[in-house]
Formats: structure tokens, C-alpha cells, sequence
């Protein structure tokens, strides 16, 4: 059974790309795939409104905008195709921005192939029809009751109706269970028996209150909304798409990606690193960390609303790395609710995941006058790009004045003092140095002033060294661990940072303390150790004698001639702070013996900031050195076979041309001689008819020798490269071949060729026999029709494309086309020496190109010649 044709658009300013799906689809069985492409936003937009498509695959760059913005405005317009996020910006971020957008999936071009792509569509398409068919199910679903059971109880995706239920302000505090689906059911776990009828309290109680307030939004306000989640009690993710279906009421369509949530939060393998480490560092609950006197010097204690925290100064600044929204939500809401609680100025800065609305209304669950704050000026919740780069760009004195601006108003108006907070998840790289000077700024500042100041950190941002930063400025930071907050105080930072360092040291010596010898010069006091035997057996020395120091190396070990190198790399790998590596020669004390070694190793600073130690690995790599030379002695030996190569194909281009001209003389004989029989009436009826077909023979001989003789002038006769202009070419070419147009009746249609680097003649000749072969091999009744067009490869090369209504031919045998003499039609059917292709092939090697064919019988041929636009020749 065949499966439906699709009618797709591809929306990308690459045409490469386009190219490249195309080729994808093409091998899609059992359908039929149409493919339209539109190099912009603009013309995609027109596309969309013009016509009808199964699915819309969107790059994400689309120049000045975005597919995502292209995604958001026609998903707005209710487009009824769903929108594939198509694009080479592999990551979390920009997948979770696609889905909200209004994307039914996000597609990275590095990983796709025939089946994923096929099977992505299909997918995609099948759950867009799922979403308007349910819709409009929703609609009529008093007339269509059967029909809506059969469709939800056939779904793959979970399905659920649900009645959102408010508090006395009219605030979503909970829901019922109305109707589930068998997925449902499958995908959580959860029978109809227990929960229909229930509220989600009572059948999951302790659930994040993040699906209650969204779900509320959607109920109360009619907006549909596209979200990925974690639901901490079933211990699952979600990809859910939620919509109302009447008053107070909405559904659900949703699939669990616990799986591929998992492969996204390898990310967060340096989180677990980093938690591991927990145990060896300074791991503490609030109580341990102040102590009376520490109170009493930093003055009043306020209630930081964080239960593990509990009490803190005036003057803390402390941080948070978090993994998802919810875990902002657990400490940020009792945190601000504390300061607004105890009079004070509260200030929340926020960014991704937890966006202004978002963190505005959980914390209003929480505090249901939370109006009454804001109308008195008690609290501000603001986006980053009204804080952090408010002027385009982060500035950290600005940033910093704002904070002291913003207490000293704050006292005026009668608050205590500042609590505050800032989310970094909008920093960039480049911009982290900046803003580690900027917490190093606070912490001079904060420590005398009423403010609290509590930084939260995306731990999926962060690595080895982002982590150890962040620790350093702030007085001590919370992570999760096994699901609970924990407190590591940054006077434990030293000696996790050792245990870290410790660990990353194992690790990789596990991985190469096979082949390597592993070393450690104490720099200081001129000392080596030696911490396996593998050291001792690439020096050739004695495992009970002593490691030798770093001098000692210079002067016993290393061969005089490499010491030099070997000292200029020490001090610049000291100088630009960077690994330390190098290859020199050492001659083994047990017998002399010279090999080859390389180095690799950082140094470390003592707490003073001086370089002390140079820690590392040694690997003899005399074996690859001798590989090394061998391979070059190879490469020698090749040029030699090359240059005898050319001198080989050289003299059989010569061969050919001597033997193409001296076979024509007894061709030339045979026809003479055959001319005088015929004009002399020296035969008879019979054998008249035996000279024509000798005759026909000979200039087919002749034909397939000339052809031999261009084969050879290709690399033999050419002229010097210069700058030509194809369509001048091909007008030229289609004036030569006028007779055999008006024979026909055919046409040839010139588009806009560039202009290259070739050599004239050789240029022409493949254009004659291109076209030439594409009047020749027309259907019967059918006026040949040939277009001549090209267009860019890349910045350097160039396809010149020559297509055909003709006869075409079977695609299996095109491989066959450019060997001399193949034919792929008989001599009765079609005249020719059968090397007019293979002429072409030549031609465009020589010129460094490339040549290929697509047909199909009966649909004409289309040939693509990629040809250097700049070329010497």
C-alpha cells in the first residue's frame, strides 16, 4: 500500500542545504515528496501564504531574522502545518525556544539521515493533525462522542481533560481529573480508577506547584502554551502541549522524553562531577557555617526564608546553581517572601527559565497580597535587559551603583535595607571575566552595607574553573544533592578544588598510565618524582635510584641539540599560562640508547601565586617518529612513481596521436579506392550496396580516430588558462549547431553563466558535444528543447547544468556513460564514436572539476559540471 505524497517547503539561505535535503528525501520510500524552497523570511512568508504544505522544515539563521521568529508569527496565524526547527544550532536552549515558539520538533542537521528525517516528518505531521483533529473534536465533541473515544484511545500521545480549581481570589490552586486516555496511562503510570474524579493534590500530593499555575494560565486565560517539564513525583519529563477546551477547563496532549532528557542533561555530568566532590569539601548547614561571633561582627540577622539557610547577617552574598526552574522557584519564592515580610526593598533580576510573568506569579501563590507590595513600591521584578544591560551591554560599575541607588532609595522611603537577587543564565562567555570582577567589586562593597544579595548560576553553564569562580566570591553557595539543598562554604573551596583537581588527575591517568610515564618537578626545591614505573623504563633507569629533578634532566638525559627548544617551551607555556608541551630526544642511561619523547604538563602555583610544580605525563613515541619517517620516505617514493606516471601517460598520449594519424591513411585508401569502384560502375547492384556499408564503416572508423585524437589533445594540446566568459561560449556553440536545430526543430535557452578560469577550445568542445548529444537524442515528435543555466557551488566553484526533454535513460547505467567506446544505444539508432562523454569527463578533470548525470527514460537528462572559478591551469 502506498503512503500519502507530501507537498514540503524547506525555509533556509543555504542552498547547499536545500540541495543536500532534496537528496534525503529522494531516497524516501513508498511516497512521493515534493520539496519547495525558499532562501528567506520573506519569500517563505509568501510561500506560506500562497500555498498548502504537509510540513515546513525552518533553518534557524534566515539573515536578519530568525526561524523561530518565522515559527512564532505564522503559528500565530493558526497555520494548519507543523513547523520542524531544521538547523546546525545543536542545543537545549535554542530546542526549548523552538517549542514554545510554536515547533513541533527540532531537527539537527549534523545527525539527520534518510530514515530520521522521513520518520521526523511523519511524525510531526501525524501530531499536528492529532492537535486540529482534537480541537476540532473539542468543538462538536457533543455530536462526535464515539468518534472522539476512538481517536483518543488509538493515540501514542498521553491525552487528558482537566477542570482547573481557584482559590477565593480566583487564584488556580489545583485541578480535577475529568478524562484520561490509555496513554495517559501508560506514560504515568496512573489508572482511570485512581484518578478520575480526584484532584491532582490527592492523587500526587507534593506536586511542583509549576503545573498548577501554568495549567491555570491556560484555563483562565483561553492561551495555549508549549512546555517541557520535570514532574519531581512521578520522576519524569514531559513535552506537553496544553489548551482549553471550554471554560475552566483544558487538555492536555503529551509524551514523556525522559529519555531524551537525559541525553540533554549530559550537560550536567559536570554537575554530578561537582556534587561528588561534596563529601571531600566543606559540605554544612547554615549553623555550621556563622558562628555567634560572626553574626555579631556582621550585625542584625534577617530570615533568609530558605530552610537549610535559616538566619544571615546584614551584608551576605551567597549563591545558587540550579538545574532547572523548579529549583529556582524552591528557594527564590520563600526567599523573597521573608524579605517582604521583614519590610525590606526586594529586588528580583531575572532571565531563562523563569521568566518576569513567571516568577511574578509564583510568587504570588505564595503571597497572595503581593499587589499591595508592588503598589507601595516594595518590590521589582524586572527582565535582565532592564538591569544587567540596560545599556546594550554589561557594564559592572553601573550595575553596581544601581544596587547602592536603589538601597539608599530604599532607606528613605522607611524599608530595613536591600534583599535582592540576579540570574546569570544571560551571560555569555565572553563576558564571564567581566563579571567575576564585578562579584569580586560587591563582595568589597556589600559586606558593611543593609543588603543581602543572592546570585543564581545555571549549572549547566558552568564548568570546572566557572564553578571554583563562583564559589570564590560569595560566602558560601547551595547545590542540590540527591535531591536535597546543601550548603558548600567558600572556606571549604580550597580543598574541594584540590579534591577536584585530585580527581581529574586519576581520571586521566587511569585513562593513559598504560603507555605514559607519569612525573612531578617540585620547581622550588629542584626535586623529581616519579610516580610510576613506566618513567623509569623510558629514561632507562633503575626504579631504586632517584627521580631526576628538572636541572638534572637538562644536563644527563636530553641530547644537547634539543635542549634549547626544550627550555623556550618551560617558559612559554609559564608566560601564556597554557599546557605545556614539547618533543625532544633523550639518550637512556642503561644503554645509550637515543628515543624520541614527548611532554605534556601544566604547572601550578603555590598560595602565593608563584609557579612551583610542573605536573605531567611522557610518552616515547620513537615508534610513531620512525612511522613518521617512514611515511615520508613513502611520500618520496610516490612522487617518483607519480613523475613516472606522467611520463607513462605522456607517451601514451603520444601513442595515440601517432597511431590515430597513421590508421587514417588506409581509411583514406579504402574510401578512395571505394569511390572509384561506384563512380566507375565496376560492381554491380549487389555490390553497390557492400561498398556503402564498407563505406559507413570507414567513417565510423574515422569518427571513433578523431574522437581517440581529441581523447588524447585534451592533456596534451591544451592552451594556457585564462579568464573566459561562458555565454559567449554557448552562443557560439549553439550558432555551430544551428543546422542540426532547424533540423529538428529544436531550441537551446542560454541563462546566466559566469565567467571562469579555463581554456577556450576545451570549454567549447565540452559544450558541443553536451548540447549536440542532447539534439541527437530527442524523442520522436517531440522538438528537443536544451537550457543551458548555472549557478554558485561556493565562493569557488561554479555549476554549469545542461538539461533536456529527450529520451534519457536508465539512471543505473550512468556510471557507464564517460568510459570511451561505451555506448548505451545501438549505431543504428544513433550515429556517434561513443567518446563524446568521455572527451567531456576529460575535459573537466583536467580543468579540477567534476561531472555527473541524472535521468530517468523518457524525462530527459540534466549534466552538472562543477567547475574552479579561479583556476592557473
Amino acid at each position: 500500500m502506498n503512503n500519502p505524497d507530501w507537498h514540503l517547503l524547506l525555509i533556509d539561505n543555504d542552498e547547499d542545504d536545500y540541495l543536500l535535503t532534496r537528496s534525503l528525501l529522494n531516497n524516501a520510500r513508498g511516497r512521493k515528496i515534493s520539496l519547495d524552497w525558499a532562501p528567506s523570511y520573506e519569500e517563505g512568508y509568501q510561500y506560506l501564504k500562497s500555498r498548502n504544505y504537509h510540513a515546513v522544515l525552518v533553518d534557524y539563521d534566515l539573515g536578519t531574522e530568525t526561524g523561530i521568529m518565522l515559527i512564532r508569527d505564522l503559528s500565530a496565524l493558526d497555520y494548519p502545518a507543523p513547523f520542524i526547527l531544521y538547523t546546525g544550532r545543536g542545543s537545549y536552549e535554542v530546542d526549548l525556544e523552538a517549542l514554545q515558539a510554536g515547533a513541533t520538533m527540532y531537527l539537527t542537521k549534523s545527525e539527520i539521515t534518510p530514515l530520521l528525517l522521513e520518520r521526523s516528518i511523519r511524525y510531526a505531521i501525524e501530531r499536528k493533525q492529532i492537535e486540529l483533529e482534537l480541537r476540532a473534536i473539542n468543538e462538536r465533541m457533543s455530536h462526535h462522542e464515539e468518534q472522539y473515544h476512538i481517536l483518543l484511545n488509538n493515540m501514542t500521545e498521553g491525552f487528558a481533560v482537566h477542570e482547573i480549581i481557584t482559590d477565593e481570589a480566583g487564584h488556580p490552586c489545583d485541578y480535577l481529573f475529568l478524562k484520561i486516555n490509555p496513554a495517559f496511562e501508560r506514560l504515568t503510570g496512573l489508572s482511570g480508577k485512581k484518578v478520575l474524579g480526584k484532584r491532582l493534590s490527592e492523587v500526587l500530593p507534593g506536586s511542583d506547584p509549576y503545573w498548577v499555575e501554568t495549567y491555570g494560565q491556560v484555563a483562565l486565560t483561553g492561551q495555549p502554551v508549549r512546555f517541557v517539564n520535570y514532574s519531581t513525583v512521578l520522576e519524569r519529563w514531559y513535552d506537553v502541549y496544553a489548551f482549553r477546551t471550554a471554560p475552566k477547563q483544558f487538555g492536555v496532549i503529551f509524551t514523556e522524553t525522559t529519555e531524551r532528557m537525559e541525553v540533554e542533561q549530559a550537560l550536567h555530568t559536570r554537575q554530578a562531577g561537582f556534587s561528588g566532590t561534596i563529601d571531600g569539601a566543606s559540605t554544612t548547614s547554615f549553623d555550621k557555617f556563622f558562628n555567634a561571633e560572626d553574626i555579631k561582627s556582621k550585625g542584625e540577622v534577617r530570615q533568609s526564608g530558605i530552610e537549610v539557610i535559616g538566619s544571615v547577617p546584614w551584608g551576605t552574598h551567597f549563591c545558587q546553581f540550579y538545574g532547572t526552574s523548579q529549583d529556582l522557584i524552591e528557594t527564590l519564592v520563600p526567599y523573597f517572601k521573608a524579605g517582604l515580610e521583614a519590610n525590606e526593598f526586594c529586588m528580583w533580576i531575572t532571565s531563562q527559565p523563569l521568566q518576569v510573568e513567571e516568577a511574578e506569579a509564583v510568587l504570588r501563590a505564595a503571597v497572595p497580597d503581593l499587589d499591595d507590595f508592588i503598589s507601595r513600591g516594595q518590590i521589582e521584578i524586572l527582565d535582565y535587559t532592564e538591569w544587567y544591560t540596560l545599556t546594550g551591554s554589561f557594564d559592572a560599575d553601573l550595575v553596581l551603583q544601581g544596587w547602592l541607588d536603589k538601597l539608599e532609595s530604599a532607606q528613605q522611603k522607611g524599608f530595613a535595607g536591600l534583599r535582592l537577587t540576579g540570574n546569570t543564565f544571560w551571560l555569555e562567555k565572553a563576558d564571564w571575566d567581566d563579571f567575576t570582577r564585578y562579584e569580586e567589586k560587591v563582595n568589597q562593597v556589600i559586606g558593611e552595607k543593609q543588603m543581602i544579595a543572592m546570585c543564581t548560576y545555571a549549572i549547566e553553564k558552568c564548568g570546572f574553573h566557572e564553578i571554583l569562580d563562583v564559589i570564590t566570591n560569595h560566602e558560601f553557595a547551595l547545590i542540590k544533592n540527591d535531591g536535597k539543598w546543601e550548603i558548600i562554604t567558600s572556606a571549604g573551596h580550597m580543598k574541594m578544588e584540590h579534591a577536584l583537581r585530585e580527581s581529574e588527575e586519576r581520571l586521566r591517568l587511569a585513562i593513559w598510565a598504560a603507555k605514559l610515564g607519569v612525573f612531578e618537578w617540585d620547581l622550588i626545591q629542584d626535586k623529581g618524582v616519579w610516580e610510576n614505573q613506566r618513567m623509569y623504563e623510558v629514561f632507562g633507569q633503575p626504579i631504586e635510584e632517584n627521580a631526576l629533578s628538572m636541572s638534572q634532566f637538562l644536563q644527563e638525559a636530553i641530547l644537547p641539540e634539543d635542549a634549547t627548544a626544550f627550555e623556550v617551551a618551560i617558559q612559554n607555556a609559564k608566560e601564556s599560562g597554557q599546557l605545556f608541551e614539547t618533543i625532544c630526544r633523550i639518550q637512556r642511561r642503561s644503554d645509550g640508547e637515543q628515543r624520541w619523547v614527548e611532554f605534556s604538563g601544566r604547572f601550578e602555583r603555590d598560595s602565593n601565586g608563584k609557579i612551583s610544580h610542573l605536573n605531567g605525563v611522557v610518552e616515547d613515541i620513537t615508534i610513531r617518529k620512525q612511522a613518521e619517517k617512514d611515511l615520508e620516505e613513502q611520500n618520496q617514493r610516490l612522487k617518483i612513481y607519480a613523475e613516472q606516471l606522467k611520463r607513462s601517460n605522456e607517451a601514451l598520449d603520444e601513442f595515440a596521436f601517432i597511431a590515430s594519424h597513421d590508421l587514417q591513411e588506409p581509411l583514406r585508401k579504402i574510401r578512395a579506392f571505394g569511390d572509384l569502384l561506384k563512380n566507375n560502375n565496376l560492381v554491380d547492384h549487389d555490390g553497390f550496396d557492400y561498398l556503402n556499408r564498407m563505406q559507413k564503416a570507414v567513417q565510423r572508423m574515422e569518427e571513433m580516430l578523431n574522437g581517440l585524437l581529441d581523447f588524447a589533445r585534451v592533456s596534451t594540446q591544451s592552451k594556457p588558462f585564462s579568464k573566459i566568459d561562458l555565454s559567449e561560449i554557448a552562443k557560439e556553440v549553439v550558432s555551430d549547431l544551428e543546422g542540426r536545430m532547424l533540423q529538428s526543430g529544436g531550441s537551446v535557452e542560454i541563462g546566466e553563466l559566469p565567467l571562469i578560469n579555463a581554456d577556450p577550445l576545451q570549454m567549447r568542445q565540452l559544450l558541443q558535444n553536451l548540447v549536440g548529444n542532447a539534439l541527437k537524442f530527442r524523442r520522436v515528435e517531440t522538438p528537443p528543447l536544451v537550457k543551458i543555466s548555472s549557478k554558485s557551488v561556493s565562493e569557488k566553484a561554479v555549476a554549469l547544468i545542461v538539461e533536456d526533454n529527450g529520451i534519457g535513460f536508465d539512471p543505473q547505467r550512468a556510471k557507464k556513460l564517460f568510459i570511451p567506446f561505451n555506448r548505451l544505444h545501438s549505431k543504428s539508432e544513433y550515429e556517434g564514436s561513443g567518446l563524446g562523454l568521455a572527451i567531456c569527463k576529460k575535459i573537466v578533470e583536467h580543468h579540477g572539476g567534476s561531472i555527473t548525470v541524472e535521468s530517468k527514460p523518457g524525462e530527459g537528462s540534466r549534466f552538472t559540471v562543477v567547475l574552479p572559478v579561479e583556476n592557473a591551469g
